[in-house]
């Protein structure tokens, strides 16, 4: 939770101020940090579900303290993070033309996982299969940013220009096999490391990598470095929502509408999902 000013720790870390709906309970608080962010300790709550955090009783740390309105309310969905893999199996060749025009690419993988971990794949993992990973990826700071990619064999990283995969570009790939995490292979030098590229800090980009395995040896792992120049090696799935896993879901449909013959309608809809949707409209 985050308020707009510094908190008392007597009020602001009691947990019995803070209630969720859906039956959810909270059973810690604790400051995250600084005075103006708590962090709360729940039971399970469902990804994708919409929830209310009603709060009480808080009040901030002036020498006359002010008390939080009564029944203070936001809306939330809950969120996970990591790279969504799906593992396409029993395809020959290790190239990624030998993936993408397979019949089982993409709806039908034999294996789908997150991966909690990194933007990483296992290695030495099996022959003959396809990957693809993905996921919204939201920048720490804004700035510009590079991106490397490594594999065994053919790979491919793209970036989208915001959070639709349609506007996805590729940034980097890996032509010939490379050793796991190996960023700077003499027979793909031009082409696995990406050019800098501008990212706002909190805005959501699509990004996929597809890998094709072909017999031997096999991986695939994605780094970044950061505007800082610091390096993450490989990128941590933390910095990611997966992309794919939830069926999109209406919270809260539209309501019935009365307005006069050629006057405009405008009809609102809120949908729990992490992927770019599209909405269609149907007349009775």
């Amino acid at each position: 939770i985050g308020y707009s000013e510094p908190v008392q720790a007597v009020s602001g870390t009691n947990r019995l101020n803070y209630t969720i709906s859906g039956g959810i309970t909270v059973s810690n608080a604790v400051f995250a940090g600084d005075a103006q962010t708590v962090r709360l300790t729940t039971s399970p709550m469902e990804i994708g579900t919409s929830y209310t955090l009603t709060v009480n009783h808080v009040q901030d740390s002036a020498a006359v303290p002010n008390t939080i309105a009564a029944n203070t309310q936001t809306n939330f969905t809950p969120e996970v993070f990591g790279v969504y893999r799906e593992v396409f199996a029993g395809i020959g060749g290790s190239t990624i033309p030998d993936l993408t025009n397979h019949m089982d690419f993409p709806a039908n993988p034999a294996i789908a996982y997150l991966a909690a971990d990194y933007f990483e794949a296992p290695a030495n993992w099996d022959d003959n299969y396809g990957t693809r990973m993905r996921g919204m990826l939201i920048p720490p700071v804004s700035g510009n940013y590079t991106f490397w990619i490594a594999s065994d064999d053919q790979s491919v990283l793209y970036l989208s220009s915001n959070e639709n995969p349609a506007n996805k570009t590729p940034i980097a790939s890996v032509a010939s096999y490379t050793g796991f995490r190996e960023w700077s292979n003499a027979n793909n030098a031009t082409t696995q490391k990406s050019a800098s590229i501008a990212l706002v800090a909190g805005r959501r980009y699509y990004l996929e990598a597809l890998q094709k395995e072909g017999s031997g040896g096999d991986s695939l792992s994605v780094r970044w470095q950061l505007p800082s120049g610091s390096i993450e090696e490989p990128l941590p799935a933390t910095r990611l929502v997966p992309v794919g896993m939830i069926r999109p879901t209406i919270a809260a449909p539209p309501a019935n509408l009365t307005v006069i013959e050629g006057e405009n309608a405008v009809f609102v809809l809120q949908v729990v999902n992490h992927d770019v949707l599209g909405y269609q409209w149907q007349r009775n």
